[in-house]
């Protein structure tokens, strides 16, 4: 919309919240076919998003764009089995990235809200935490 389209506010709407979108993309086998054809495509769209994916505004780094993919069961099963998890079938579970605090005390708390929060519908089959060393 430019300056001459732009609308009056009206109800919610404000003209001053109004900007260019980055923008998505999506590529899908409608038949649920893994391949890594949908792999290579899906980053074709990484590589040809002008902002997001490819630079950042001033056009030097990239801005930690992502592809989503379908969880790797026999991957998964795979590096689980030696931890004695055991998955169950495919789709029967799902995997979660979280990012606890640096702190020791304040991480504990934050991985034991997490427990709490998923003992009322899920089972935490396993934990691996991943510490990062500070360069400071």
């Amino acid at each position: 919309m430019n300056g001459q389209q732009r609308q009056k506010n009206a109800g919610l709407y404000r003209p001053s919240f109004e900007h260019d979108n980055c923008g998505i993309g999506a590529i899908v086998n409608i038949k649920g076919q893994k391949s890594h054809d949908t792999v290579a495509n899906a980053l074709k769209i990484v590589e040809n998003l002008e902002h997001r994916a490819g630079k950042d505004a001033e056009g030097k780094t990239g801005d930690g764009v992502g592809i989503l993919l379908q969880i790797s069961h026999k991957f998964f099963s795979k590096v689980c089995k030696p931890f004695g998890i055991f998955l169950g079938s495919e789709r029967d579970y799902g995997v979660g990235m979280f990012f606890f605090p640096q702190d020791v005390l304040k991480r504990n708390q934050a991985k034991k809200m997490l427990e709490i929060i998923l003992e009322k519908d899920l089972l935490l089959k396993g934990l691996n935490v991943i510490y990062k060393k500070n360069k400071r």
